[in-house]
């Protein structure tokens, strides 16, 4: 699991005429970290306000269109200097006003609007409440008004220091024609973020469960009973008899209605009271998880011992901390888990730097002798995705023979674990770009091949036969045919499933309701590969505090999700890890316990009321899996798939073309068939067994000046059928590298497919992308047109890598844009120095009022953390680039229907030095 953050949706300012400023002409202010008033106003001593039956206000001349969907009434700035923290739950509210006969049809939308830090950040509210004509009531004075209070989200929190207050109103399709009143402005701070955990004494008493009947051809689950398979299919045929009765398993309790609980690193990390026991599950409910989770950083060292540091010594040898692993996940088996293995794997291309990671005479690298500590941060580990590392790990590759020590670490564990089965999930999140195996760092073809060889080595070259294959990508996927774009084959893999995490919980949000559907999609790609299916991660996320230490919204969460997976064919879901109360924790846990009572986190009778409820399975109750009758079917199908070129390779010159082909009898006839864009066959290469084993072609110079400059295909067949290709880029030249040039769109060669090996989608479930060079730009060839589908809840985007390039002569970034004029959040992203920086163009007005090409200018000093408020913008180390846009879900709309479908365009977008100070728009 990574830190995700899914974009915030806040609602978006119209364009609106400014008001003269009004001061205000009282404040109160509360304790701090209470509810308090932070400014009010009632604009009695206001000279520019109106006696309105014997009250004052400021007044509005209105005249009403009944085809105008957003008419602004007034955007009144209201100046105030608040230093001190603005909290989550602030509530800006105020008076509307009309005489008493006045009738109307249609609404007002009403906004609350914060104008935040020394840059003005405007800060606008999540909701755009309606008042229509009934919501007014009589003052008894020969008027009417009505209340408007709209709250703050989270958003507020990110810059300190309020610089004005900003009520503002529209009309939407309303024929009120005449004066209308403001009155009664009021900011009320919400409550300060709870920084001590709350403690609390569970009222709930822990139930006995009835443990899962494991019979010889079925399961009895819940009361009800479940035939299992007698014959499965593996990916590895000669896997022990542990594992093919585990997927049987698997899949009898996915067609029940009982769902397996996951906890990732359960039996060694923990939140609560390390003398209790090894595990925060096991304290609250008596049992460790159904299924205990264990990442390849503590097989290295990162993570083990972790949480329970007087459990096992720190200066163990690689070999020693192999066994104490094994040794641990065997303690939980014994007592009914289920192990599953993800691999947050380092950047190879920065280990490989150290000494200790240098290959041998031989040309490779005993795994027991190599440091594979990675600290999983953006100094050394996972989140470094610079380095092409894909093609280098890869056969042919310079550091092939890295990569294949760590599987062979991982060999090893697995050897250690004897017959007991494991669920391995290498490369997970792969349709995310926080990962250098992700969308924006190798394209769905060399992801594919990289998880095949993994899947290769492990199997036939260490001979490792106690795994069951997972492939778990991101909940990006609209449709089964999305979700299959990047899954490696029915050949290697044996449970799918998908990582969804719910981003700031609150009542009444999308996230269930997204992530049914997301089931319903997975569920049914299953059913047609007839996979195993899991929620491989899921959990609350509170960005970097995860669950909150007091004040959490969803506190029957864990039930939601349960009720939502029970009825699909999901054996389990997954929780990531408590490293600890300062450190990020998914599960409550205990700081007491006695015989009589038990206390801790707030949410400790939540979950011993999940572990109550009888579809959920934990350890004590998953019953004797070696009880099953289970064979496995011999794997016959021809498969295989090209170890070198890499997919996406430029192929400038003569080029020796690599394959790995199984089960192919010696008189078969293995080609390679170069294709070109039109899908038209250039070249048929015949391929001959090496000394190695591998099959092998070349393809010359000469052949390859026949291909033309062409992005096209290498395909790799076995008697006339196609198992496996490549993309490349034949005879198209690496451009001209500038530093300082995110992109200009004139270098790829007017081929979207180019486009595409340079920038990588990201997506929300249910949200589609079709990037695309345009005629419509600022100079050059070409633009980009960002077309987007955006659902309620959702967020599009592209990213580019631009591994860390040098800034620091420069000051701002400029780009050419045409917006589309549509209510969304529009996001400006760039990654510095291992920290995210964010700034949302829809915030201001200039942008909102713009429908054709305009210059953006963004001084670096505009740039605010997105995870860090205080994160300061290193433009020494410019990771990275993306252009976004979240969903804004209009008040009233159907989140289960809405839709947003347009277009925006980009081009030109680079690193300036500029005098301007703040965010500049100009028409171009």
């Amino acid at each position: 699991m990574h830190n995700k953050k899914l974009k915030r949706v806040w609602a978006s300012l119209m364009a609106a005429t400014m008001i003269v400023p009004i001061l205000p002409t009282a404040q109160v202010f509360g304790a701090s970290g209470e509810s308090a008033m932070i400014y009010e106003n009632d604009f009695k001593k206001e000279a520019s306000a109106e006696d309105i039956g014997g009250n004052k206000a400021l007044g509005f001349e209105l005249e009403g269109d009944i085809n105008n969907s957003w008419l602004t009434v007034f955007q009144q700035d209201l100046y105030y200097e608040y230093a001190d923290q603005i909290n989550a739950g602030a509530t800006l509210s105020f008076d509307l006003i009309i005489p008493e006969k006045s009738t109307f049809t249609g609404v007002f939308k009403a906004q609350a609007v914060a104008k935040m830090g020394n840059d003005w950040t405007w800060t606008q509210c999540e909701t755009i409440p309606e008042i229509a004509v009934s919501a007014f009531a009589s003052m008894g004075n020969g008027y009417k008004s009505a209340n408007v209070s709209i709250s703050f989200g989270k958003e507020i929190e990110q810059i300190k220091g309020l610089k004005a207050v900003v009520p503002c109103l529209a009309a939407s399709n309303c024929d009120y024609k005449g004066k209308i009143y403001l009155d009664n402005v009021k900011l009320t701070n919400g409550k300060a973020a709870i920084t001590e955990p709350v403690i609390v004494e569970a009222t709930q008493k822990v139930k006995t469960q009835t443990a899962i009947k494991v019979n010889a051809n079925s399961i009895v689950s819940n009361g009800k009973q479940v035939n299992t398979s007698k014959e499965v299919k593996l990916v590895d045929d000669k896997a022990v008899d542990s594992v093919a009765q585990l997927y049987a398993y698997l899949e009898a309790v996915g067609k029940s209605d009982s769902v397996l609980y996951g906890h990732q690193n359960d039996t060694h990390h923990k939140a609560g009271n390390k003398k209790l026991s090894n595990s925060d599950t096991k304290d609250v409910t008596g049992s460790i998880s159904a299924v205990v989770g264990i990442d390849t950083l503590s097989l290295a060292g990162n993570e083990f011992p972790g949480g329970l540091e007087n459990q096992y010594p720190t200066n163990m040898t690689s070999q020693q901390r192999i066994e104490a692993c094994a040794k641990m996940n065997k303690e939980a088996v014994a007592e009914g888990a289920i192990i599953t293995v993800s691999a947050h794997m380092p950047n190879f291309t920065i280990i490989a730097d150290r000494i200790a990671n240098k290959p041998g005479k031989d040309g490779t690298l005993d795994w027991t002798k190599a440091d594979f500590l990675s600290e999983g941060n953006n100094v050394d580990g996972s989140w470094v995705t610079s380095g092409d590392v894909v093609q280098k790990i890869m056969p042919g590759g310079k550091l092939n023979y890295l990569f294949n020590a760590y599987l062979d670490m991982i060999a090893a564990y697995a050897e250690e674990m004897g017959d007991t089965p494991i669920l391995l999930r290498p490369f997970h999140e792969n349709t995310g770009s926080w990962f250098w195996w992700g969308a924006a760092f190798c394209d769905e073809d060399a992801y594919k091949n990289l998880y095949k060889y993994t899947v290769d080595y492990l199997r036939d070259t260490k001979q490792i036969h106690n795994i069951l294959y997972v492939y778990g990508p991101g909940s990006e996927a609209e449709s089964v045919a999305d979700y299959a774009k990047r899954y490696p084959g029915d050949d290697y893999v044996d449970m799918v499933g998908f990582d969804m995490y719910h981003q700031y919980p609150a009542e009444g949000d999308s996230f269930i309701a997204n992530f049914k559907k997301q089931l319903i999609v997975v569920e049914q790609f299953a059913q047609q590969h007839n996979k195993l299916f899991a929620v491989t991660e899921t959990g609350i996320s509170n960005g970097n505090e995860v669950l909150l230490k007091g004040g959490n919204e969803r506190k029957d969460w864990y039930n939601e999700v349960l009720e939502a997976i029970a009825p699909s064919s999901a054996s389990y879901f997954l929780l990531w890890a408590n490293f600890g109360t300062n450190s990020g924790y998914y599960t409550p846990y205990v700081t007491e316990k006695t015989e009589a009572s038990m206390k801790g986190h707030e949410m400790l009778d939540n979950f011993i009321d999940f572990y109550n409820n009888s579809k959920s399975v934990f350890a004590a109750q998953v019953g004797d899996l070696n009880k099953l009758s289970v064979k496995v079917k011999d794997n016959t199908n021809v498969t295989g798939y090209i170890t070198y070129p890499t997919s996406g390779s430029r192929i400038l010159d003569t080029i020796t073309i690599k394959a790995s082909v199984n089960n192919v009898i010696d008189t078969a006839k293995v080609n390679f068939t170069i294709k070109n864009k039109a899908g038209k066959v250039v070249k048929t290469l015949a391929a001959t067994q090496d000394v190695s084993g591998a099959y092998v072609s070349e393809l010359t110079k000469a052949e390859l000046k026949k291909v033309g400059e062409t992005t096209g295909t290498i395909n790799l067949t076995v008697e006339g059928k196609e198992i496996s290709k490549i993309n490349g880029k034949f005879n198209m030249p690496e451009p001209v590298y500038v530093p300082t040039v995110v992109d200009t769109f004139d270098d790829y060669y007017g081929d979207n497919e180019v486009l595409n090996t340079s920038w990588s989608i990201g997506k929300g479930t249910g949200c589609t992308l079709a990037p695309s060079l345009s005629d419509k730009k600022y100079a050059g060839k070409y633009g980009l047109e960002f077309k987007y589908n955006l659902v309620a809840g959702g967020y599009i985007g592209v990213t580019k890598s631009l591994n860390n390039v040098d800034w620091s002569k420069q000051n701002a970034l400029q780009l050419w844009t045409i917006p589309d004029g549509k209510n969304k959040k529009v996001v400006i992203q760039v990654t510095s120095g291992g920290n995210v920086f964010e700034v949302y163009l829809n915030d201001y007005e200039a942008y909102n009022k713009a429908t054709g090409p305009i210059l953006v200018t963004i001084p670096f000093s505009s740039f605010v953390g997105r995870d860090d408020a205080n994160a300061v913008f290193d433009s020494t180390k410019i990771e990275g680039f993306g252009l976004w846009c979240n969903t804004i879900l209009p008040e009233g709309a159907d989140a289960d229907t809405y839709k947003l479908i347009g277009s925006i365009y980009y081009d030109d977008i680079k690193a300036i030095t500029s005098k301007e100070t703040s965010i500049s728009f100009t028409k171009k």
